[in-house]
């Protein structure tokens, strides 16, 4: 089954009896925002896949009411943000940084691991797969489940040993108070970020007891350091196979140079498709089954990286394995398949964007130190770190109207960008504006429901739909063509019935709201230099006649609030028969 119907049933399983998810915490080393918060969030907060920028508002408003009801962390490796998409949601991202006792970088934060949990047990996801489309569609990627983990039992404090570690390093907490565990039982989730070349804990549970094989897949190698691993910590007796992925059409394994100790051979499964990248890191024995995110690397295996996998017995377990050639890569090919990172940083940041009161923090998080620098903000305004708080109310007003779309921050010394992240936004509820309609698509689909557009119910407008013959996820857009007389008609008989003759609220009503008059008007003007037919004289028809209203209430009420100008000058050019059809429902045809 896939993975994400996996995460799915889960969801549902932890609400069984009216319960309710209390605790998501999500690790991975490389991060998709667009991913996370079209597919991962959504159904977590029990909301529809969304499909425009109003359903991406209902998350952040669903987000604000859950804020002291529901622990939800995203961690990521500081390096591995996809930072070319856009991040629409309020929900804090955390990166870490793995960083030695100078503070200086050393390794990656690299487990995946999905833990969630209602008021009685928790469900564990450990696995190979990232928060990436890759990651979960694309690649060839192995998870291990452990669903009802009672919250005495030794694997939650496992887990919860974990979680204190990992916040550790995203400088979310200091003191590190661990709950007693071993090590004995026949499932343990096992980390490792702590140096220790001579006593690797999950080689130790893997091979715990006397085993004559050892499978493994893994993508990722150690230069020349294959057999030094195996030496160390495995018997001369131990028959290796390995299952790499096979790069592209070369079918090459990423390596440069075959191993010396003939016990270690190469193999891959029967029918395996190399054409999809097989990401999986899967630690077989005679007894034991690992899965996790350890490659056949120092780095993983030794805790110069921060890692994680779920051991188990097992009994019997039969492979198809067939025995592959070994062919090794020139350098410029072993060059081309190293794992890079998207940036590299050796700091990290963190910018507090305050919606109450407008102001901004900067915090040094974690890595080398750096003064006087330059923080460029969404808006494209930059100012010193000294003067953060002394931006004018015009620059304020700039950059929060920007910050709605654009959350990246840069931190810029010397002429150097030295790390660019993501703005963590508070005090959000009842001082963030919400997003507004963009598009004629956008106002229509907000017609469908009498409510702000964000808080619409309806608007399911989008699946994931998974093809038992492909590991794509694929994105079903329903036909969102909502462009009719219908909703035309309807969606302005909505709008008029929201009408006040409260004066704040009016305003509200006509400026701030997602679905604004004033952003209203600006759509059909859009619309109208394009589409020059019967359609376009009811919409900006049926726009006048509500903007009638309001200033009639402004009038009657005598509001502070200027009159809005209705649109004017159609100038179309309608067929003799749509004019009949304008005498029957306004009694004329000419324009204003």
């Amino acid at each position: 089954m896939k993975l994400y119907t996996q995460y799915l049933s889960a969801l549902e399983n932890l609400r069984k009896g009216g319960k309710t998810i209390k605790k998501a915490y999500f690790t991975s080393f490389n991060l998709s925002p667009e991913f996370f918060e079209t597919y991962i969030l959504p159904p977590l907060l029990e909301e529809d896949i969304p499909d425009n920028s109003f359903q991406y508002e209902t998350l952040n408003v669903k987000l604000e009411e859950l804020e002291k009801k529901l622990d939800l962390k995203v961690f990521y490796d500081a390096n591995m943000m996809q930072l070319n998409e856009q991040k629409r949601t309020i929900l804090k991202f955390n990166p870490i940084l793995m960083t030695n006792e100078q503070g200086k970088r050393k390794g990656l934060f690299h487990p995946k691991v999905i833990y969630l949990e209602n008021e009685d047990k928790g469900i564990l996801f450990v696995g190979s797969g990232n928060l990436t489309l890759s990651g979960w569609g694309r690649n060839i990627e192995a998870f291990e489940i452990e669903k009802d983990i009672e919250k005495n039992s030794n694997l939650y404090s496992q887990i919860h040993n974990f979680f204190i570690d990992v916040e550790i390093q995203a400088q979310l907490r200091r003191n590190r108070i661990l709950k007693p565990v071993n090590y004995d039982n026949k499932c343990n989730f096992i980390y490792s970020f702590e140096n220790d070349f001579e006593n690797s804990q999950f080689l130790k549970n893997i091979n715990a007891n006397s085993s004559s094989k050892l499978y493994v897949w893994s993508p990722y190698f150690s230069e020349n350091a294959i057999d030094s691993i195996i030496k160390r910590n495995f018997s001369q007796s131990q028959n290796i196979y390995i299952i790499p992925d096979l790069v592209g059409n070369i079918k090459k394994i990423r390596l440069k140079k075959k191993p010396e100790l003939k016990q270690i051979e190469f193999y891959a499964l029967k029918d395996q498709d190399s054409s999809e990248m097989n990401h999986s890191k899967v630690w077989i024995t005679d007894n034991k089954i690992g899965i996790g995110s350890y490659n056949f690397t120092q780095e993983a295996l030794f805790g110069v990286n921060f890692e994680a996998a779920l051991v188990r017995d097992v009994k019997n377990i039969d492979l198809e394995l067939i025995k592959i050639d070994f062919n090794e890569m020139n350098d410029s090919e072993f060059d081309a398949e190293k794992l890079e990172l998207n940036t590299n940083f050796d700091v990290v940041f963190e910018l507090i964007a305050n919606w109450e009161n407008q102001t901004f923090k900067i915090v040094y998080i974690i890595g080398r130190e750096i003064n006087n620098f330059t923080i460029i903000l969404p808006s494209g305004i930059e100012c010193a770190e000294k003067n953060i708080n002394s931006l004018s109310m015009y620059e304020k007003e700039k950059i929060f109207r920007a910050l709605i779309k654009n959350k990246i921050f840069k931190v810029k010394h010397q002429n150097e960008v030295v790390y660019e992240g993501v703005i963590y936004e508070v005090s959000t509820k009842g001082f963030r504006e919400p997003v507004k309609i963009e598009t004629i698509n956008d106002l229509f689909i907000s017609f469908l429901d009498k409510n702000e557009p964000f808080s619409s119910k309806k608007l399911k407008t989008r699946t994931i739909n998974f093809d038992e013959n492909s590991n794509e996820i694929q994105d079903n857009q329903i036909d969102t063509s909502y462009l009719n007389y219908y909703n035309l008609f309807k969606g302005f008989e909505n709008l008029k019935s929201k009408l006040t003759e409260d004066e704040r609220d009016l305003k509200h009503y006509c400026f701030t709201s997602g679905n604004s008059i004033s952003s209203i008007m600006v759509i059909i003007e859009e619309y109208r230099t394009k589409h020059h037919n019967l359609f376009t004289y009811l919409f900006i028809k049926e726009f006048n006649l509500l903007v009638q209203e309001i200033n009639k209430i402004i009038r009657n009420k005598k509001f502070q609030i200027d009159k809005i100008k209705e649109i004017d000058n159609i100038n179309l050019n309608l067929e003799p028969q749509d004019k009949d059809f304008l005498r029957i429902c306004y009694g004329q045809t000419k324009s204003r």
